[in-house]
């Protein structure tokens, strides 16, 4: 098993910061160096994080001290730098790392020679803990179902990335032009697309996250949202979100959609289908940014139509095989807003 170095940008909030730790040191069994980048931290994280270098527990750690806050992404670049292992985590330090979480993030790493970022679980994409379940045992039931397994994404979730050297020695650090954060991932792993890695999603290690913990105590968070929101759409155009509604069998058009539906999700578009459930014979590529959701038959046009009128995020394009259902969606184009195209054949 390869070693890896873990990076963490710190501002303050010693507490949160030690939790991070807490549960790295804890729950994981795999080599790694920890590399801690103290951003103009106050005296007590500032000390907190200089007291490390005496916690036996900790075999390798590499602090770097600034004196000011040059924002997360240029912290995280100099982690980047400052890292020799063949693997690196980058990893937000509002987080809880679970049992395993490191060695099944390599593990899948090494699954693809094309494989160059991977995220793992968390509440941070949907999977919450239930209430009445430890963390604990909740990570433990992750790993024991779906070890091993992963699924293409779009772009990673910057809370915890693992990344291999290789990527970083290809195509350099992060673009520090997106500050404090925020898109700074998402650019990332559509560059790393461009020179040939996939971003994956590993469904078995968890990292809990409590997000915008750090973005919240600048008190800006909305504001560096929507600034590097547009920066990132300047440089890779604004994301589509896509609707196919499809009603009969047509092998020669769904062995189409399937490549198409594809190369979209991964210039982070957002891809939904439709379909009746009698129509099974559609096959897509098992991805983040692409849906399948299956209809009964006797509320088809009314729960599409439904939808699409109140979904708050509305699709920017959406095709349809039906020609009643084309219509109508048609004279209903100045609620929903979106591009009605008929699929013909």
């Amino acid at each position: 098993m390869s070693t890896c170095d873990i990076i963490i940008p710190v501002w303050n909030l010693k507490g949160i910061t030690e939790r991070c730790i807490e549960s790295i040191i804890k729950n994981t069994r795999c080599q790694y160096r920890l590399i801690i980048i103290d951003n103009g931290s106050e005296a007590e994280t500032k000390q907190y994080l200089e007291g490390l270098k005496n916690d036996s527990r900790i075999k390798n750690y590499l602090l770097i001290r600034n004196e000011e806050n040059l924002g997360c992404t240029k912290a995280i670049n100099q982690g980047m730098r400052a890292s020799t292992e063949e693997y690196m985590a980058v990893l937000n330090n509002d987080t809880i790392c679970c049992q395993g979480w490191l060695f099944e993030l390599v593990g899948v790493a090494e699954a693809a020679p094309d494989i160059g970022i991977v995220n793992p679980n968390s509440n941070n994409l949907g999977f919450n803990c239930p209430k009445k379940m430890s963390l604990d045992k909740y990570a433990l039931s992750l790993m024991q179902r779906y070890k091993g397994k992963y699924i293409e994404m779009a772009t990673a979730v910057g809370f915890c990335s693992l990344i291999k050297k290789e990527v970083v020695e290809k195509i350099g650090v992060y673009d520090e032009a997106f500050g404090m954060g925020y898109f700074d991932d998402t650019e990332y792993s559509m560059r790393a697309r461009e020179f040939g890695y996939k971003t994956v999603f590993a469904k078995a290690p968890y990292v809990y996250h409590d997000e915008h913990v750090s973005f919240n105590i600048l008190g800006s968070l909305e504001e560096i949202f929507k600034e590097n929101r547009k920066l990132f759409h300047e440089k890779f155009g604004v994301p589509k979100r896509i609707l196919y509604i499809l009603t009969k069998e047509n092998k020669v058009y769904f062995a189409a959609l399937e490549k198409e539906t594809y190369v979209l999700a991964n210039k982070f578009n957002w891809i939904r289908v439709f379909l009746p459930h009698q129509l099974q014979g559609l096959r897509l590529a098992e991805h983040t940014n692409i849906a399948v959701i299956f209809i009964s038959q006797f509320f088809f046009r009314f729960h599409c139509l439904f939808n699409v009128l109140v979904k708050k995020k509305k699709y920017s394009d959406i095709y349809v095989d039906d020609k009643k259902l084309f219509k109508m969606l048609q004279a209903l184009t100045q609620f929903h807003k979106a591009k009605v195209t008929l699929i013909k054949g």
